[in-house]
């Protein structure tokens, strides 16, 4: 296998908070790598020094100097300027042609359904928009590396099915996909090789940990404005009044029967491999 990325005794300390101690890794092209953990273990920063936008303390990070990498970020930045304006200036750095570029931008938009938001200023999007722009701004031009960050935090249900389509994709054509994540139906459906980031190290992990049992998708709405949001220890996706969570099919029912006391609707249940 072709080694793409060679992480060799890196240390990164933020202050005085040692996140990552001398550890070391090989990443190999087409791979599809997740690293899990708690949050504040360190996942982001790790996926940021990958890319070269934060600095090490100290070891290395050796990448394929001629790989073509796109990051992903959880929190993509408000800015002025519009969507459009953006994705057309991230393609013009990649080399791509103006045709190429409107014809991109304008299919990319339509498969994930913000069209009528392309002339809209970055600041005024709401995160699953501007996390959308994120996606389409890595796809414009296919990296060898793709680097995400919790990449299904603000995406609704449909913009989910055409990112995990799209990631496939990528697969087949061996763009080698990094990803930071705590939802199992994504790491079920792309990932081959599983690390957890405990202890400042890096753990591998048997990726069949994530299909040990099936898990659904239940969306519940806040109706009349005043639900309340239970303790819960599942994953979950919050964006106005809607709510997604992923529950195991064995806590379904426990789940579904707290929300409603707590005010919640039922709006969807979906299995997450379908």
């Amino acid at each position: 296998m072709e080694e793409i990325i060679r992480i060799d005794n890196l240390t990164k300390q933020f202050k005085q908070q040692v996140l990552l101690d001398a550890v070391s890794l090989s990443i190999y092209k087409g791979q599809s790598v997740v690293f899990t953990g708690k949050n504040g273990s360190g996942k982001s920063t790790l996926l940021r020094m990958i890319a070269g936008l934060t600095t090490l303390t100290s070891g290395a990070i050796h990448r394929n100097k001629d790989a073509l990498i796109h990051y992903i970020p959880e929190h993509f930045p408000r800015k002025k300027l519009s969507a459009y304006r953006y994705l057309f200036s991230v393609g013009k750095i990649d080399g791509c042609t103006d045709s190429e570029l409107e014809e991109k931008i304008q299919q990319l938009a339509e498969d994930f359904y913000i069209t009528d938001m392309l002339h809209t200023p970055l600041q005024l999007l709401s995160k699953g928009s501007l996390q959308k722009i994120g996606v389409i701004q890595a796809l414009i031009k296919q990296p060898d590396i793709l680097l995400l960050d919790e990449p299904l935090s603000g995406q609704d249900q449909r913009s989910q099915q055409v990112f995990v389509q799209k990631m496939k994709l990528l697969q087949k054509q061996q763009t080698t996909l990094i990803m930071s994540c705590h939802e199992k139906h994504l790491i079920r459906s792309l990932s081959d090789t599983a690390y957890r980031i405990e202890n400042k190290q890096i753990q591998a992990i048997d990726i069949g940990f994530f299909t040990t049992e099936s898990h659904f998708q239940l969306t519940f709405v806040d109706e009349e404005r005043r639900a309340v949001l239970p303790e819960l220890s599942f994953s979950l996706r919050q964006s106005d009044n809607q709510l997604q969570i992923s529950v195991p099919a064995s806590q379904t029912n426990q789940v579904i029967q707290t929300m409603l006391n707590h005010h919640w609707t039922l709006r969807g249940m979906q299995h997450e491999d379908d």
